[in-house]
């Protein structure tokens, strides 16, 4: 999951990713650790940390269920996905009813540095499924 902010579509810079085994994990760590090779224009370098606070697939799925990014005014492409052999699949349904997100206009001066960046980088490259 890659959290996005609502309001202006840009990503927070930093993803949740359950991988299938502390193998798997170890890989994806040595891999991603530096990277900076994007398929797209950008001058930034990866940097791979270990969530403390959640663990497997189960507690990222429980944290968002309910989370108000489930609501159905929240556009598909900025919600948590599930993949299975690298096919989307169901998210776990909802355990009771989801509030709309409260969106909040970017800040005056938060908004005028998201002109600059995308005036200087072009668009900032959203995530998309590999």
């Amino acid at each position: 999951y890659v959290p996005i902010d609502i309001a202006s579509g840009s990503s927070f810079f930093y993803a949740f990713v359950n991988l299938i085994s502390p193998q798997e994990a170890a890989r994806f760590f040595q891999h991603f650790t530096g990277f900076k090779n994007w398929p797209v224009p950008c001058d930034k370098e990866s940097a791979v940390e270990w969530s403390e606070s959640m663990q497997g697939v189960g507690e990222l799925a429980d944290r968002y269920r309910n989370s108000p990014l489930m609501h159905e005014s929240v556009p598909d492409s900025l919600k948590p996905a599930m993949y299975k052999d690298g096919l989307r699949i169901a998210f776990p349904e909802p355990t009771k009813p989801i509030r709309a997100p409260r969106v909040r206009p970017p800040s005056a001066k938060k908004a005028e540095k998201l002109v600059l960046m995308r005036t200087q980088q072009g668009p900032i490259p959203r995530a998309h499924p590999m």
